[in-house]
């Protein structure tokens, strides 16, 4: 240990130890020559002489070195600064690698962000892998659907696979202090807070008592606490006015808790009240959301199974249940949802993108020493080892990937934040994305092994033998330079399949008929208290509202529905022409809407049987529920079954719109008309030519005008709603699509690099040639072979990894079949670009060689 202390001593400050044995032995000559001069000797004779029997000073210096310093540190010194002088005289090929692996490890870096938060890091709950969510199902469909409420009873008193069962429903409520602002939150049973297993950071939660009575009592998220009541810690106990009724505070949720969100239980929760079964909410039919702790050692699966029995029973007990069975998925999948398919295609992207950019590094490398190659043989000639030639082209590899590192992770880290800001519609836990220290742990180990691998096959290419056969050869690692050049091209055909496929899915459901035009349509949530705006009073609020906004400027048209397109809620029943029973097992189920005559209008949806000014006396079903019910028959007075409800007469027909997004099949609507159904809360259309912040401001205005304590909300354009529906293709289309463009430049950047290092090695050769009689074309011709013979293998190898991963690509790009040779097309004309237009300039450069100029060189 001394020892090695002293060799890093000597190695630290070694500019002071040369200065010193430069003093000591100066110091040893002049008193050797002093003495001699004293013993009578003529001075410069003893100058001489004391030099000579003193030995060689530099070789003295050298094993001075040798003992007291640390050969291999200076020896890494060397050739580090070595390293990097190479690296800084010629910058151009280094600096593109290190670009183009920067961009690799942040692509990295942000999809395994996402992956890492919402497919493997658990939920932030005690025991997650617990938590599982219960629905009913179809027996015709593998859906899960939502659950009433003496299923769920039934289900707290048979199912022994849980501790416990929470119903939940989302709620919204209007908080009045200085003005009344419509907040959400959810409707839970008593036993959620436990089932979640986390408590309020302040007070508690609700007993059982008060779930049961229905006790006018809240809990509050922290952001609601802290924003509206300035994190004021007496909250607890105080009575709060919310929608017209005074609640008491239990408690405050602690400032990192994560409401489950899952269904249409979305993750913007800002307080919590108790659901209570009361006999009201029994005739809802199915409308509650379930979540459940298993008990320990029971898997999701296990729970299932017995839940599906538990629902056979209920369907032999209930004819109700007699088409239904149940479902239980673990909680962790339920929130991770759709957005899984699309996070494993994005995550196959990124790491065949890291691995392209490695072959790149690995092929710039080998250029790199192919154009070194002189001094290399020379170094090798001299007597350096292979180790010591072939050591700084692994130490190159190093540094590049080192500087390429800490940018990708720049960006990478950059990207998750704008994601975590911007995007939190499309993914769920997106606000707490962050990049984490074991998904840093792992790109770095991934980048330093890239780096090996890339400067060991540089390094493979220095011979262990003679140098002179390696300088003259024509090739410096022709091999594996054409390996990693297919490797890349591989890597790009297959990133340029799955983003024209997800390009492919992103078209078809952007150019799914909707049924309606959302252009210059907004919506406009409208809550009207129950207990001052009974059925009449409500009906005419909509009414005079109607009329008030109609009046405003650039406005063109007003209509009213209880739910606007695309909205989570809505109810749902099973229909059946008059006189014929419905079968739960066949009868079809279709939305049910409340709405006006004008709202037709409003959003532009066609009108197929009879105008219909009004009807009053009647509904409007959809194009599709009446080919349904009376294929090829006029519909238009016929009468209508509704489950649970009166028979109506169909009094027109109207285009189908999709309710529910462009992903779902058209389901059969039936629109009721507000004058018979009146409703307490709607949105409000409005198509009108104006910029939004001028609209919202006249709505407000004109609600105000009516009652100053009902609230506006809900304000959004149908076109980004839309386009909202179909964000999350579009941001996979436009990733993988730059993930696609990198990789087939990274290609193209390879083979033109690799044919100019080919061209130059064999620039005498060819001078040759052509001064013999070869044409500038077959010269051509010939370079451009040899860039074809790397191009080839790399297609195949592609191909046949695409079609390995036709599985994975289905599953993860909906609306699109694998066979379907739509994308495979387009991802071939977008592949014909980049790649063979790298072999233009080397061909280009080859047919405009002047054999006179290279034979007068020699």
């Amino acid at each position: 240990m001394t020892s090695l202390l002293r060799k890093l001593a000597w190695f630290i400050r070694r500019p002071r130890f040369e200065q010193e044995m430069t003093e000591e032995m100066a110091a040893h000559i002049e008193q050797e020559v002093a003495d001699r001069v004293a013993h009578g000797a003529d001075p410069a004779e003893a100058w001489r002489t004391a030099r000579r029997d003193f030995g060689r000073v530099a070789a003295i210096k050298e094993d001075a070195r040798e003992a007291r310093g640390a050969p291999r540190l200076e020896i890494a010194a060397r050739d580090l600064r070595w390293t990097v002088r190479g690296l800084v005289r010629t910058p151009g090929a280094a600096l593109v690698a290190t670009i183009t692996f920067a961009l690799a490890i942040g692509a990295m870096t942000t999809v395994g962000s996402v992956i890492d938060r919402l497919l493997l890091s658990p939920l932030p709950y005690p025991a997650p892998e617990r938590l599982a969510v219960a629905w009913e199902q179809p027996a015709r469909t593998n859906r899960g659907n939502v659950v009433s409420i003496p299923n769920f009873e039934a289900w707290q008193q048979r199912a022994r696979s849980f501790t416990d069962l929470a119903g939940l429903v989302p709620d919204q409520l209007d908080l009045e202090l200085t003005r009344p602002e419509r907040i959400a939150g959810a409707a839970v049973s008593a036993s959620w807070f436990q089932i979640v297993g986390v408590a309020p950071a302040l007070g508690r939660g609700f007993s059982d008592a008060e779930a049961t009575g229905d006790a006018a009592v809240i809990v509050l998220s922290h952001a609601l606490w802290h924003d509206h009541f300035g994190a004021d810690p007496a909250i607890v106990g105080r009575t709060v006015r919310f929608s017209g009724q005074r609640r008491l505070v239990l408690g405050v949720m602690p400032p990192d808790f994560e409401p489950p969100a899952f269904g249409w239980l979305g993750s913007d929760q800002r307080y919590w009240v108790p659901f209570a079964p009361n006999p009201a909410n029994r005739q809802w039919g199915r409308f509650l959301l379930v979540l459940g702790r298993l008990r320990p050692g029971i898997s999701p699966a296990a729970a299932n199974a017995e839940l599906v029995t538990v629902a056979s029973a209920l369907a032999r007990e209930d004819p109700r249940n007699r088409t239904w069975t149940a479902q239980v998925r673990g909680l962790a999948a339920e929130v991770a949802g759709d957005v899984r398919p699309p996070l494993i295609a994005l995550g196959i992207a990124a790491m065949a993108l890291v691995l392209a950019s490695g072959a790149n590094l690995a092929t710039t490398l080998l250029a790199r020493a192919r154009r070194r190659r002189e001094e290399l043989a020379v170094r090798l000639t001299l007597g350096g080892s292979r180790h010591r030639v072939a050591g700084p082209l692994v130490l190159e590899a190093m540094l590049i990937a080192g500087a390429a590192l800490p940018a990708g992770l720049t960006l990478g880290h950059a990207a998750v934040r704008i994601l975590a800001g911007t995007q939190i519609d499309l993914l769920p836990r997106a606000a707490t994305l962050f990049v984490s220290g074991r998904l840093i742990l792992v790109i770095a180990l991934i980048t330093a092994a890239l780096a090996l691998v890339a400067g060991a096959a540089a390094a493979s290419a220095v011979p262990a033998g003679d140098a002179r056969h390696w300088l003259n050869a024509r090739g410096l690692g022709a091999g594996s330079t054409r390996t990693l050049i297919g490797a890349e091209v591989a890597a790009a055909v297959l990133l340029t399949l799955i983003a024209s496929l997800a390009g492919r899915s992103f078209l078809a459901l952007r150019d799914v008929r909707l049924g309606f035009s959302p252009e210059r349509v907004t919506a406009f949530r409208i809550s009207l208290p129950p207990e001052r705006y009974a059925t009449p009073a409500a009906r005419i609020f909509f009414a005079d509202l109607a009329r008030k906004i109609r009046v405003i400027p650039g406005v063109t048209a007003v209509g009213l529905i209880d739910y606007r397109p695309y909205h989570a809620a809505g109810q749902a029943s099973q229909v059946g022409r008059l006189g014929e029973p419905i079968d739960p097992a066949t009868a079809p189920v279709v939305d049910v809407r409340t709405t006006d005559s004008a709202y037709f209008e409003t959003l532009g949806i066609a009108r197929r049987r009879r105008p219909v000014p009004g009807f009053v006396d009647g509904v409007i079903i959809s194009q599709g529920l009446a080919e349904l019910l009376w294929p090829g028959a006029e519909s238009v007075g016929r009468r209508i079954q509704i489950a649970r409800a009166d028979t109506v007469t169909v009094a027109g027909v109207v285009d189908d719109v999709r309710l529910h997004g462009p992903r779902l099949a058209v389901r059969g609507t039936i629109y009721r008309p507000i004058e018979g159904h009146a409703i307490a809360e709607g949105d409000v259309m409005v198509r009108a030519g104006m910029p939004l912040d001028a609209l919202a401001k006249q709505v407000r205005n004109a609600v105000e005008s009516m009652d100053p304590a009902i609230p506006v909300h809900g304000i959004e354009p149908l076109e980004h709603l839309v386009a909202a529906a179909v964000a999350g293709d579009r941001v996979t289309s436009l990733t993988l699509t730059a993930f696609s463009l990198i990789s087939l430049l990274l290609a193209a950047g390879g083979i033109t690099s690799v044919l100019l290092v080919e061209l130059s090695a064999r620039r005498r050769e060819l001078g040759v040639r052509m001064a013999l009689g070869a044409t500038p074309g077959r010269v051509g011709l010939g370079v451009a072979a040899t860039g074809l013979r790397m191009l080839i293998p790399g297609l195949v190898i592609g191909g046949v990894a695409a079609a390995l991963l036709v599985p994975v690509i289905r599953h993860s790009v909906p609306g699109v079949s694998p066979s379907d040779p739509g994308p495979y097309l387009a991802g071939a004309r977008s592949f014909g670009t980049p790649p063979p237009n790298g072999l233009a300039g080397p061909v280009r450069r080859a047919i405009a060689l002047d054999p006179v100029k290279i034979l007068r060189g020699d």
